[in-house]
């Protein structure tokens, strides 16, 4: 009995602490008992930037935006031995994805990611939605923008759409290369003397069903290299044209919609009112105060439908295409002396074989082809 009371009190006292900490984190003051890497806990435990890992934090958002892979970016990291948290240069797939969706990196606070259970023994869980979690805006100083972090999350989402957790398996160009003759997909294979070789599927079967021939894997390889070459020495003539042509499309569908229409309508009726407030304080119509409050007024109303108005616009079909072209832009200014895995799935969506030429679908909507190797 005297143990059964004893657990007793050991859960209703656990229970009064959870019940004290959920307070703490509705109202914002809960306070953290370990710091993420790039910051510290000061005494009165609130997150301080710490300089030297705050640059790497920071390098690591750059180089998965400018197209670097996540395994990738922790190998390089371990490579020239930089620390983490327990000292050791030790980094990991899972370690960076945390870094990257990490939001306290940006200054906020999302509570109670993780939970207690309630009975004994007591276990910590992930909170899978079982508890309501809060959420808590610049409780502390960011290491990244906001603009910064949406890019990364949004990338991770294509990423994750376009071909699944990169630890699934799946080899570069699985699902992505299909054959112009006959519209089947490309299936990896080893031959003889050990060369990776990519055949449709349908020319596998039989020659008779498709006589499109097989690819080397470093041939399509090799061919997107060259790709690479020629878009990086000539992307301004190349997508910087393309990514204007795509931004006025969208300003014409956009403009054209009638939803877009009205909402113009409305700031250019507010702004008139506005010209002609204006002239009545000129005038000396109206005194100050009341020129001041209808002018605020005013001035909020077409801020609240300029913003609704960008909004709208966000959602443009275009929208993605214009994100994706600047997305190739920005990694267009690495070199790339050797074939990156990851570069490549972030700029191209599909291969299409024919017998002549590879054409490479990018993820922006443009297509461009290469010769096929000789013998390759």
């Amino acid at each position: 009995m005297m143990s059964a009371f004893a657990q007793e009190e050991s859960i209703s006292i656990s229970k009064n602490m959870r019940k004290g900490a959920v307070m703490r984190m509705k109202n914002g003051t809960f306070r953290l008992s370990q710091a993420p890497y790039g910051y510290y806990l000061d005494e009165k435990g609130i997150l301080i930037v710490q300089q030297e890992e705050s640059k790497i934090v920071q390098r690591i958002f750059g180089n998965f935006l400018s197209g670097m892979g996540i395994q990738e970016i922790a190998a390089e990291l371990q490579k020239e031995h930089i620390p983490k948290l327990n000292g050791e240069p030790i980094w990991s797939y899972t370690g960076i994805l945390y870094i990257l969706t990490n939001e306290r990196y940006i200054g906020d606070e999302l509570f109670q990611k993780r939970y207690t259970t309630d009975t004994l023994p007591f276990q910590k869980k992930i909170n899978r939605g079982q508890k309501k979690q809060y959420y808590a805006e610049d409780t502390h100083d960011p290491i990244i923008s906001r603009e910064v972090f949406r890019k990364a999350q949004e990338l991770l989402k294509r990423k994750s759409e376009r071909h699944g957790h990169q630890n699934n398996g799946q080899y570069t160009f699985t699902s992505l290369i299909v054959c112009d003759e006959c519209g089947t997909n490309f299936c990896r294979r080893i031959a003889k003397n050990q060369r990776v070789l990519w055949t449709c599927r349908k020319h596998f079967k039989g020659k008779h069903l498709c006589s499109m021939e097989s690819l080397n894997e470093t041939e399509i390889q090799q061919c997107f290299l060259t790709l690479y070459k020629k878009l990086a020495e000539n992307r301004q003539e190349i997508l910087g044209s393309y990514l204007r042509q795509l931004e006025e499309l969208k300003d014409k569908d956009f403009m054209a919609h009638p939803d877009a229409m009205e909402l113009n309508r409305q700031i250019a009726g507010l702004l008139e009112q506005n010209h002609t407030l204006h002239r009545l304080r000129a005038k000396e119509c109206i005194d100050s105060a009341f020129f001041i409050a209808q002018s605020n007024e005013l001035s909020q109303k077409i801020s609240n439908l300029k913003a609704e108005l960008k909004q709208y616009r966000d959602l443009n079909e275009y929208a993605d295409f214009i994100d994706n072209t600047r997305l190739i832009l920005t990694i267009l200014d690495s070199p790339m002396p050797v074939f990156s895995s990851s570069v490549f799935r972030n700029i191209v969506s599909r291969i299409t074989v024919t017998h002549e030429t590879l054409r490479f679908q990018l993820v922006n909507g443009l297509e461009l082809e290469e010769e096929r190797i000789s013998g390759g």
